[in-house]
């Protein structure tokens, strides 16, 4: 009788284990899909590609008036090349003018 009475007890230890598994499983998929549910659509992340070089123009537009010297720059130069000549310019000695030079 009393191994009855020990398999019962475990029995509902086991059984309260596997409750408090699968919750934890529940919990993990509510996580999961709340995840899933965060994820940016592609309409929303070329708007955020395309206000990011939006504002990066304007960034280097505002640098480019701020700078005190003339760097003949053209209405449709690339951006790039002016930032690198700007580099060159103002930053000769470092390592980052010798790379952009040997270039």
């Amino acid at each position: 009788m009393v191994n009855i009475i020990e398999k019962q007890q475990e029995n509902k230890e086991l059984l309260n284990e596997i409750e408090l598994l699968k919750q934890q499983l529940a919990d993990k998929d509510r996580e999961l899909n709340d995840y899933k549910n965060t994820e940016v659509n592609e309409q929303e992340e070329a708007e955020f590609k395309q206000n990011a070089t939006e504002r990066i123009h304007q960034m280097l537009v505002e640098m480019r008036n701020s700078l005190m010297h003339d760097y003949n720059w053209k209405e449709k130069e690339n951006l790039e090349e002016v930032v690198e000549r700007i580099v060159i310019d103002h930053f000769e000695s470092t390592e980052l003018a010798t790379d952009l030079l040997k270039d």
